[in-house]
């Protein structure tokens, strides 16, 4: 926002419910500033470990410093979209796999037939309700990391 980044991704705020739940490494793609910086705030507001960035090139490079459990993907972005990032991410991802998550504004059956198809584990529609999007969050088994 204005101009200024902000890169709190490594000091997850406290979690503001009282029931533990899994907490993940979670890694954010849209080309969408705004979108992707938001989605990140909320999810450590969750208390979840979340990094945006902004294209597909900065989420290939990403996914080898992080090793993202989650990724969410926003499917309409230019040069490499999130289908063909989906596959690329999972030749990417370590042996403990990632859950990936599409977030777009594609509702047709054949984007969430073809997001199934590149697998994707859920397919949200923009704007997902955020109540929706961390009761799924919760539903993925946390994996352990050796390095944070």
């Amino acid at each position: 926002m204005f101009g200024t980044s902000f890169d709190y991704e490594t000091t997850p705020a406290p979690h503001l419910a009282t029931a533990p739940h899994p907490m993940h490494r979670i890694l954010i793609v849209d080309d969408n500033r705004d979108a992707a910086d938001s989605q990140a705030m909320l999810l450590r507001m969750w208390g979840h470990q979340a990094r945006a960035v902004y294209s597909a090139a900065e989420a290939l490079k990403e996914i080898r410093n992080m090793h993202p459990d989650v990724a969410i993907l926003d499917l309409g972005m230019p040069q490499i979209n999130g289908w063909e990032l989906a596959q690329r991410l999972r030749r990417e991802a370590d042996e403990s796999g990632i859950t990936l998550i599409a977030l777009s504004g594609f509702d047709e059956p054949e984007d969430r037939l073809l997001s199934r198809w590149t697998g994707f584990a859920q397919h949200f529609v923009k704007p997902v309700d955020p109540q929706t999007l961390e009761h799924y969050l919760e539903s993925i088994p946390e994996h352990h990391h050796d390095n944070n």
